[in-house]
């Protein structure tokens, strides 16, 4: 079946499930062999030490993991090349602001909030995507360098997004005219991106164009089934990397369903009215039951919310080199289309 196929399907039915092909899997069994991560959290001591482990991560060879596939460097080195940084006010200082322009025709605009388990990243981690949303779209992408865990423990990181998010949505107003915006993030950034998205909603009255959340977790009780069902794959994110960046992320005072923090437990009248959502997930990565879940909270609460299961493929499909990720690229591109038509 052919990706606009494929992308069809998930606009009739909400939900398309994705089988590996043979070039996944293989990629798979590839980065199985490489083990889990190279450090426990509970390892780390100190501010010099995590800043250590930040430098590395932005090297994906030197961190452990294997080395970005042509598909997603193409897209990085455009993105790296055409970036700019600004300096923002933020809730306790200075915050940076990553933005990548269209060459194109501007249609719209997104909000962007990077992975990295709480800890880890920065926005120039993700220039592939900016650069994907720029010009297979013609937004206009904005990503913040969030305060980290656990030397800013929640709800810090959550303070800088929602700060950067309403100054995002007056600076592309005032400067390119734009009003409609959307919100996108992925791994950590997807549940960062869904508690925005919820915060804009309950607290401004703001109703974004769409919101794509990616493999994000959305129960920081880490109590639902697929927390575990990986375990002992070695496939770089288990149980204990979710308990580790929970325990990094949260101070041990935090409701862990608070809605702030697990949406996932948001009423329905929290959740109503959100706008377009699109949720993706990976059969074999722990987050997985969250993205199904909080897809279906979505659904019961009335909104208009769609799903992209990848079946056979755990947390790391950004990282293979199969039509997969280039798949998860157009549903994207697609989805962030159809919102700002």
């Amino acid at each position: 079946m052919s990706y606009a196929d494929q992308i069809e399907t998930l606009f009739e039915t909400r939900m398309l499930v994705v089988n590996p092909s043979e070039r996944a899997l293989a990629e798979m069994e590839k980065f199985e062999e490489l083990g889990t991560p190279p450090a426990s959290f509970e390892s780390i001591n100190s501010a010099e030490e995590w800043q250590a482990i930040r430098t590395a991560y932005r090297d994906p060879v030197a961190f452990g993991l294997p080395p970005m596939p042509p598909f997603r460097q193409k897209w990085m080195d455009n993105g790296r090349a055409r970036a700019e940084s600004m300096l923002i006010d933020g809730p306790h200082g200075k915050l940076e602001m990553r933005m990548i322009v269209p060459e194109q025709e501007i249609k719209g605009a997104l909000f962007h909030i990077h992975g990295g388990a709480w800890v880890l990243g920065d926005p120039s981690t993700f220039d592939d995507k900016y650069a994907q949303a720029a010009d297979l779209c013609g937004l206009v992408v904005g990503s913040v360098n969030y305060r980290k865990a656990p030397e800013h423990p929640y709800p810090g990181p959550i303070d800088d997004c929602e700060t950067a998010a309403l100054w995002f949505n007056d600076h592309v107003k005032q400067r390119f005219g734009i009003n409609n915006v959307l919100i996108h993030g992925i791994s950590a950034g997807g549940q960062m991106s869904a508690v925005v998205a919820l915060r804009m909603h309950l607290r401004h009255g703001y109703q974004y164009a769409g919101a794509v959340h990616e493999i994000g977790l959305y129960d920081f009780t880490n109590s639902l089934p697929s927390r575990t069902r990986v375990d002992g794959r070695c496939l770089g994110v288990d149980s204990k990397t979710c308990i580790d960046a929970a325990n990094a992320f949260l101070p041990d005072t935090a409701d862990r369903t608070d809605p702030d923090i697990s949406p996932l437990y948001a009423s329905n009248d929290q959740l109503e009215g959100l706008g377009p959502t699109l949720l993706t997930c990976c059969e074999l990565d722990p987050l997985c039951d969250d993205s199904l879940l909080y897809f279906m909270r979505q659904l019961e609460a009335g909104n208009d919310a769609y799903l992209v299961v990848f079946n056979g493929i755990g947390h790391n499909l950004d990282t293979l080199e199969c039509e997969e990720a280039e798949l998860n690229v157009a549903v994207i591109a697609a989805f962030m289309s159809r919102c700002i038509a």
